[in-house]
């Protein structure tokens, strides 16, 4: 299946922005906006209410063996998935049942399911990626302290501090050689970094752009007004938007298997433990 990111019409109390997402279909006016975004809603209910979740999440447990997929790939191929199913059953949540729930709150959501989709399309774009994955969240830990000592030293708090900077830096160094990777560095790489380089840059820049105005008390949400039903249909919108990150990466993971099932995927990293 080839997915194509439609256009779609955002009003915001501000002025009138469009955007543009490639999807399932041929391009569609913006007053087509709602059907479609209900079909991004139906598609991802098509997951969660039939076997495909199950039987994902089985092949995902039961590949930890085959030559194909080492088990630290399937560890991480597997944390995202239990990550994709976790957000996706908060934003469920939000948007039904909790009364409490926001623009605000809706769309930081959906942020999350974008990063997610991500990392899952940097994955299965090439199954050794997970390898760097996991390689990056050891040193995402060491540039959080990293800044922390910095912190430390700038506020005259090394002292009390520096004993467990070292303790948590020792414990990342000793997991991380547990799973065969070394040479690690405090180098941060954020969603963005793995977008860049499976040519997904320019759309997950524009939508995490959008959400991320929405989803922090920005000066445009701060001042900004809906305008007649603009609140449900907003609401409406950042809802259907995680609905639709979510099935595109659960697809994705879905036809990595199929593909590993079938023969079809190169041998990637044999030496990775």
């Amino acid at each position: 299946m080839t997915f194509y990111y439609c256009l779609f019409l955002l009003e915001a109390g501000l002025g009138l922005f469009y955007y543009k997402f490639k999807f399932m279909g041929e391009m569609k006016m913006p007053n087509e906006n709602m059907k479609r975004q209900g079909e991004y809603v139906r598609l991802s209910e098509s997951v969660v209410n039939s076997d495909r979740w199950s039987l994902l999440e089985e092949k995902i447990v039961s590949f930890e063996e085959d030559e194909l997929l080492t088990p630290r790939q399937r560890k991480v191929l597997f944390t995202l998935f239990c990550a994709l199913r976790t957000e996706y059953d908060a934003i469920i949540h939000d948007y039904y049942n909790n009364k409490y729930t926001s623009r605000s709150l809706l769309a930081w959501r959906a942020r999350n399911l974008l990063e997610i989709n991500t990392w899952c399309r940097f994955c299965c774009e090439d199954v050794k990626n997970a390898d760097l994955l996991f390689k990056w969240a050891a040193e995402d830990q060491l540039e959080l302290e990293a800044k922390m000592e910095k912190w430390a030293e700038a506020t005259n708090h090394l002292a009390t501090m520096s004993e467990r900077i070292e303790r948590v830096r020792q414990d990342v160094a000793n997991q991380a050689e547990k799973h065969g990777v070394s040479d690690l560095a405090a180098n941060y790489k954020s969603p963005l970094a793995a977008a860049e380089t499976i040519g997904f840059e320019q759309d997950f820049k524009i939508h995490n752009k959008i959400l991320s105005k929405f989803a922090h008390p920005t000066p445009m949400l701060l001042f900004s007004e809906e305008l007649d039903d603009g609140m449900p249909k907003r609401a409406f919108y950042f809802f259907s938007q995680g609905c639709l990150f979510f099935y595109d990466a659960f697809f994705r993971l879905e036809r990595l298997f199929v593909n590993i099932e079938m023969g079809e995927l190169e041998i990637k990293s044999q030496n990775s433990k």
